[in-house]
């Protein structure tokens, strides 16, 4: 007879160790998990307050429920595209009115399990595969359908919890309006209050809080004092204090009495004072400082006030007389020059046209001057004559004059003219 021992590996030991010590915690055992969840020592999460499984339900009979409406489970309406996070859309839930009333045949809370749902979908849609008008297989779209019929059930549900709302009702007509109070009827909570059950909750808590005050505050006062009795006034009484407000012969305090021109006066110069600004020390003016009166040399007789403070005496505009009348220097210029005499023309000299036309232009620009052209033929251009520029004398309109005069007495050419010119400037 031979024996053989096995060796295990130090981590297969652990392993083992490991399951041995998960099979022998308190929790395995379904009395003692009991115990502890008692205790509250469970270390599952237990989830939120309204945190509650969803009913499992025979998958054959959410297949008949859902077959009878194959047609609203082809095509859900508005709820094949809405979330849970949507707000709810009443006309979809009355689309889905036969489907919606059969799966609250099988559960009223409006609650189906999505693992007997989705087997319901797949046995549908293997005894009628014109069902699915999408591009995915079986399995994705019973997986979609499962998911919208979950929303349009929890926006049951969220109805029934809060109500039909008024902008809920504004987009149904009286029919449809009549169907959806229809469902939310048949849906019943679990574990939670209906708007009905709700009101009647709080006009009972209402009713308590009413009835407890009055017998605890007995209660209370026969344990601080059995002979205390409350007393028939319960309002307090405030303590009267004299005031020292001064009043007027009238009876009205004097603090609301307009205040006097004196008392105003002074109150503006205050605050004309206040509001001055604080000037700076380098900037303040130095004050002028004037000898004393006894110091002032008298003024003599016939001295004028001017000569005594030490300006120079002027003489009075009347010993002046009236002051001459200002004459610019070209005007006196002007004076001086001779007017021109009537024109007399003297007869023409052989050989020679008479000029048939002579204009005299005065320009500014570049700077003052004054020339005149002319011409002796019928037609022609006008040819420049003599010009005479403000640089040769002041005076150049007055010299041009003389030089067409002369043009049209004498008869001159325009080298004669030009000689004229220099001679009537020399002149000047």
């Amino acid at each position: 007879m031979c024996t053989s021992t096995i060796v295990q590996a130090p981590h297969i030991q652990l392993a083992a160790h490991t399951r041995l010590q998960a099979n022998t915690h308190p929790c395995h055992h379904p009395c003692q998990r009991v115990a502890a969840l008692a205790k509250g020592t469970s270390s599952m999460a237990k989830g939120g307050a309204r945190h509650l499984s969803k009913p499992m339900v025979d998958s054959m009979l959410v297949y008949q429920a859902l077959k009878k409406n194959a047609s609203a489970l082809k095509d859900l309406g508005p709820y094949e595209r809405i979330s849970r996070s949507h707000a709810v859309d009443g006309t979809g839930l009355v689309h889905l009115e036969g489907l919606i009333r059969a799966l609250l045949l099988l559960d009223s809370s409006a609650e189906v399990h999505p693992q007997p749902l989705r087997k319901g979908l797949l046995q549908v849609y293997n005894d009628q595969p014109s069902i699915n008008t999408t591009e995915f297989n079986g399995s994705v779209w019973s997986n979609l359908k499962a998911e919208r019929l979950n929303v349009a059930l929890a926006h049951l549900r969220k109805v029934a919890r809060d109500g039909i709302t008024a902008s809920l009702s504004a987009k149904l007509n009286p029919c449809s309006l009549k169907v959806l109070q229809a469902l939310v009827g048949l849906v019943e909570l679990r574990g939670e209050q209906t708007p009905e059950k709700g009101a009647a909750l709080v006009k009972e808590q209402a009713l308590e809080k009413e009835e407890t005050p009055a017998k605890g505050a007995s209660g209370l006062l026969a344990l601080q004092d059995a002979s205390y009795e409350p007393s028939s006034s319960s309002k307090r009484k405030l303590e009267e204090s004299v005031s020292d407000v001064s009043c007027n012969s009238q009876g009205l305090p004097n603090m609301f009495a307009s205040p006097s021109k004196k008392e105003k006066a002074s109150s503006s110069l205050q605050k004309a004072e206040a509001s001055k600004p604080t000037e700076s020390f380098f900037r303040r003016r130095r004050p002028k400082v004037y000898p004393p009166a006894s110091e002032v040399a008298e003024v003599a007789e016939g001295e004028t006030l001017q000569k005594a403070m030490g300006f120079k005496s002027k003489t009075s505009p009347l010993a002046r007389g009236k002051p001459a009348a200002k004459v610019p220097a070209l005007a006196k210029a002007k004076a001086k020059l001779k007017a021109l005499p009537k024109a007399k023309s003297k007869p023409l000299p052989e050989g020679r046209k008479p000029w048939l036309k002579l204009k005299k232009t005065c320009a500014l620009k570049p700077k003052p001057r004054t020339y005149v052209t002319g011409t002796t033929s019928v037609g022609s251009k006008l040819q420049l004559i003599c010009e005479v520029s403000s640089s040769m004398t002041p005076h150049h309109e007055w010299v041009v004059d003389r030089i067409i005069h002369a043009l049209q007495t004498e008869h001159l050419a325009k080298g004669e003219a030009l000689e004229l010119r220099a001679k009537l400037l020399s002149e000047q």
